[in-house]
């Protein structure tokens, strides 16, 4: 459209936090942090009756983000995806599916090779 116009500072200013963290990751869908600025959870979609898609953040003592768990809800049924971060290893599991996957990860020189296997 010919009359959208980039952002102003004040609006740029207003996307981010008092530490510089992104408030929405697109309009409506709501970003938080916590105070080491680690993401704590996404709302991809909100609802007017409170059950939200959102997808949620765990990490360890050093940083280390250990868990993704992601809930969406279709009709009247609510679906879990999650994945589980472990040294060279990531454990993907979905509800709606029943499926895992493991992708294996190494490194190899600057290259980085993932290895999927489905169950």
């Amino acid at each position: 459209d010919i009359n959208d116009r980039p952002p102003d500072e004040a609006a740029i200013a207003a996307a981010f936090d008092a530490n510089g963290n992104l408030s929405e990751l697109q309009a409506g869908q709501a970003m938080s942090w916590d105070w080491r600025n680690q993401l704590q959870q996404v709302r991809p979609v909100v609802r007017e009756a409170g059950d939200d898609d959102k997808e949620r953040y765990v990490y360890d003592a050093s940083g280390q983000r250990l868990r993704k768990i992601h809930t969406t809800k279709a009709k009247a049924v609510v679906h879990n995806a999650e994945v589980r971060y472990l040294p060279g290893l990531e454990v993907h599991s979905n509800s709606a599916t029943a499926e895992t996957l493991h992708v294996i990860v190494t490194q190899a020189g600057r290259n980085e090779v993932r290895v999927l296997h489905w169950q």
